[in-house]
């Protein structure tokens, strides 16, 4: 049982790697790739240029993904470490071919099983439940396409990339649906509430204060 368990309003923080350099041409046949790249489907009766095209240069299990919940219930969801403004949706990367099952939702409800059930020590201070879960990181770049006029043979028009640009997303590694990989609880003392440093209550120090409570209750 989770006791004066409060909701905190800190974020959590976790370390993870940078975005891989831009492939050199020799690579470049084994990075993932848009469908049908550079070319858009046919329309209004021939192909065009896609405005850009996205990669995959590097994707593995890496870093632990946090969130905070109350009682059993958290939200957990996918999210740009790299590369939030350029103009694409995170769920877009999972058509090149993710080499694990995730969820690309920016916010899913899940519950917690009871394998993973931690209390909060009983004394006069209230605790906050620090969720923390397995993620795929993917590293990539979305790469510019412009037209540069049309070839007779094939015929159809010229397509060139650009520079691209490196983005990095987390995705919450899902073994079935509502249930995350790599799952694990701790608790921290809220260090707004009475009784925090206390003999008895938890080590670790929430580092923000806990929504609910009043100053000192």
């Amino acid at each position: 049982m989770f006791l004066r368990t409060s909701l905190l309003s800190f974020a959590c923080f976790h370390l993870l790697g940078y975005a891989t350099a831009l492939p050199t041409s020799d690579d470049t046949k084994t990075v993932e790739r848009d469908v049908d790249d550079p070319l858009s489907p046919w329309e209004d009766g021939h192909f065009k240029c896609k405005e850009y095209v996205l990669v995959i240069t590097d994707q593995h299990r890496a870093g632990t993904g946090c969130t905070l919940a109350t009682q059993d219930s958290f939200e957990a969801g996918s999210s740009f470490e790299v590369g939030a403004s350029l103009g694409f949706g995170i769920e877009q990367v999972l058509s090149l071919g993710l080499t694990l099952s995730v969820s690309s939702s920016t916010s899913k409800a899940y519950t917690l099983t009871d394998n993973t059930e931690k209390g909060c020590p009983k004394g006069d201070w209230y605790c906050g439940l620090f969720i923390y879960y397995d993620q795929l990181q993917v590293s990539g770049f979305k790469i510019p396409v412009t037209m540069d006029g049309f070839s007779e043979e094939p015929f159809g028009p010229v397509c060139n990339e650009g520079e691209g640009e490196p983005y990095t997303i987390n995705y919450p590694i899902e073994l079935a649906e509502g249930e995350l990989a790599g799952i694990s609880i701790d608790v921290c003392a809220c260090p707004n509430a009475k009784g925090w440093a206390d003999n008895g209550a938890p080590s670790k120090v929430c580092p923000g204060p806990c929504k609910g409570i009043h100053e000192g209750e």
